[in-house]
């Protein structure tokens, strides 16, 4: 709901998903997490600009928050002023999957 994005709580920027991807959804398979740009929502998890791989789980949001947040450090340091970015990844607990540049590189991927 718009009065819980972080718009209305002091942020003046936000991209990302208010909730994670966990359940209860209606189809687990295709959870339609909603993943917003300020107030706009631009898209949904495993829809669209955020699909996911079946077969290794590599999704590119992470890429994409890694981007933006990219972004967002370089507008702010041309304002030469101080800012704040609250950056959180959207999968720290799983998929445990390497993605394209790390598979090879251990044991695991």
């Amino acid at each position: 709901q718009p009065q819980y994005l972080p718009h209305n709580h002091g942020f003046d920027e936000f991209f990302g998903a208010p909730n994670c991807h966990f359940g209860p959804y209606n189809n687990k398979n295709t959870p339609n997490v909603p993943v917003y740009k300020d107030a706009n929502m631009v898209g949904r998890y495993y829809e669209g600009d955020f699909n996911i791989d079946r077969q290794t789980g590599e999704s590119n949001l992470t890429q994409r928050f890694i981007k933006e947040g990219i972004e967002f450090i370089e507008a702010q340091t041309q304002k030469s002023e101080p800012f704040f970015l609250y950056w959180a990844a959207d999968a720290t607990h799983g998929p445990m999957y390497a993605s394209k540049p790390f598979l090879g590189k251990s044991a695991r991927g």
